[in-house]
């Protein structure tokens, strides 16, 4: 009897003891490791920002309604080991987070595990402006577009990347971009400019193929630019290319269109005899040699264009109306071609004609 009653008092301590443990991890999980609002699937942004650390992202993620216990979650965010933190450093990745208060504190640290940051895409498309770049870097987001506007023109900012000038314009590389929060406009242009000056400024092809034809590379983005613009076929880049090559050989006005728009303050659209006839630094038919600056921001195959122009002795071009144009040695030939495509509409003696 005597052992009998030895044996049971053990066993009851260690169901006791189990007992204990079910219920306190139990109300563990029910008040501190459970979701604050079980059911709910709408997410919202959570930022981690630069500089935050373990405690910080978990004092956030309380005062944001997401976890019920800051504590709590930085416990569960330990056991994670070198996974969130090492050396009491957090090792979570800066960034915009989409969260719900109804996932469970775990569930959230595996977004921070993950990495599943929430990214926002630039499209810059060749042949963008500022004024468009402005707009397209709105639209992710992350910056106002007065804000996009105002790091766009940021002379400070210019001279820290060694940008030539007083304007950005052309030294954006087009391509497709990705952001996330806190990235905000300033980033995504130095992104934009030590993309152009990896790709171009910085190939010593170019460069050295520049050199040869004796011009900087800020003359061969200007010529690109124009070369972008006035491009209705791609494969035709490089015979306008010889057109303007062959006019600044020859220190004949470029009278290109692009230009001229480009200098037009809040241009309708309508380009006019007036406007061709109004001084501007940026009226090729009045100034000789190219423009003050780039007047868009040209892709590869222009700067490609621009570098390598077909051998012709083409001065004139006119759109044919289907997207291809005819080429001219002379103004006769070139008023010819005007006559039959382009009837009915003002005449100018340029490279190519409205």
């Amino acid at each position: 009897m005597a052992r009998a009653s030895f044996v049971r008092g053990p066993i009851l301590y260690i169901i006791g003891l189990l007992l204990g443990v079910g219920l306190t991890y139990g109300w563990f999980q029910q008040n501190l490791f459970a979701p604050m609002a079980p059911g709910v699937t709408e997410t919202a942004p959570f930022l981690v920002e630069r500089g935050w650390n373990l405690k910080t992202i978990c004092h956030a993620l309380e005062s944001n309604g997401l976890v019920r216990n800051w504590w709590a979650t930085y416990f569960l965010a330990r056991l994670q080991g070198k996974k969130l933190v090492e050396n009491d450093i957090s090792k979570v990745k800066p960034g915009e987070y989409s969260l719900s208060a109804g996932m469970s504190p775990k569930e959230i640290l595996y977004k921070f595990i993950r990495e599943e940051i929430v990214y926002h895409d630039l499209l810059v498309t060749e042949g963008s402006s500022l004024r468009d770049i402005a707009t397209f870097m709105a639209k992710t987001t992350l910056a106002s577009q007065a804000d996009a506007w105002t790091a766009l023109n940021n002379q400070s900012l210019m001279s820290k990347l060694g940008i030539p000038g007083t304007s950005l314009e052309g030294y954006l590389f087009p391509d497709t971009y990705r952001f996330s929060r806190p990235d905000n406009a300033e980033i995504m242009v130095m992104k934009m400019v030590e993309e152009h000056q990896k790709k171009i400024a910085n190939n010593r092809a170019y460069v050295n193929r520049a050199y040869e034809l004796g011009m900087t590379m800020k003359e061969v983005i200007t010529l690109a630019s124009i070369i972008e613009k006035e491009t209705g076929n791609a494969d035709e880049r490089k015979q306008i290319s010889s057109v303007f090559h062959n006019r600044l050989k020859l220190n004949m006005p470029l009278q290109t269109d692009p230009t001229v728009i480009y200098g037009v303050p809040n241009f309708d659209g309508n380009l006019t005899k007036v406007h061709l006839r109004t001084p501007s630094p940026y009226n090729t038919y009045l100034n000789r040699g190219l423009p003050p600056t780039p007047i868009c921001n040209p892709g590869i195959a222009s700067i490609e264009a621009a570098l390598y122009p077909a051998d012709t002795d083409y001065v004139y071009f006119v759109a044919r109306g289907d997207g291809t144009s005819v080429f001219s040695s002379n103004y006769r030939e070139h008023q010819e071609a005007v006559r039959k495509y382009q009837s009915g509409k003002p005449v100018e003696q340029g490279a190519a004609n409205p």
